[in-house]
């Protein structure tokens, strides 16, 4: 799987402090907070990460099941309503417009990774934290291939996605700050296709 699954346990202790979302939907795995999804095909959930939901949930999900747990409300709360979790998951097959992950890094509270839409050049950021979790050295190659993306259904960058055969990772992008808007435009006359570097 091309996912971290060490970075990936930091990103559940943390969501866990206010709200992780844990299922089986689609045939899959699906762990998730307000910021990102990940779905894994239920045939390759590693011990790994079942440990990590039992650690944090108590139980695995039975199929069709999602809940929420977090520090506050550490007993799973099920939820009904999962049309958007659906949606999330089967939007990776219309996600044609492709970015590239640019070589600059914002540093701050945060630190921000910028990306850039391989046609109109502009610039959007997500949280270096949850891009890090793609990690193309963990894939295993008998079993899947590399990952497409980042992409998304949309040129706006309102989300992106990186996907292959049996996993599908979905992150939202967060605002720049004031002080960080002119570098995005300013970056938008680069063409970062010749002089970036692909994830």
């Amino acid at each position: 799987m091309f996912i971290d699954e060490k970075k990936l346990g930091v990103q559940m202790k943390q969501a866990y402090k206010d709200k992780l979302i844990i299922g089986d939907i689609e045939e899959g795995l699906v762990i998730s907070n307000a910021h990102w999804l990940l779905w894994i095909d239920n045939d390759y959930v590693s011990n790994k990460v079942k440990a990590l939901v039992v650690e944090y949930a108590g139980l695995m999900p039975g199929y069709g099941q999602v809940f929420s747990v977090s520090k506050a409300e550490p007993n799973p709360q099920f939820m009904i309503d999962v049309d958007y979790i659906i949606n999330i998951i089967q939007g990776h097959k219309n996600a044609y417009d492709n970015y590239m992950v640019t070589p600059i890094l914002l540093s701050g509270h945060k630190d921000i990774r910028l990306l850039q839409h391989n046609k109109s050049k502009e610039i959007y950021a997500i949280d270096q934290e949850c891009l890090s979790l793609v990690d193309k050295s963990k894939i295993d190659y008998e079993i899947e291939s590399e990952p497409l993306g980042p992409c998304s259904r949309t040129s706006t960058g309102n989300e992106f996605y990186w996907y292959n055969g049996i996993c599908i990772y979905y992150v939202l992008p967060i605002g720049l700050k004031d002080n960080d808007v002119a570098i995005g435009k300013a970056l938008k006359n680069v063409d970062f296709s010749k002089k970036g570097e692909e994830m």
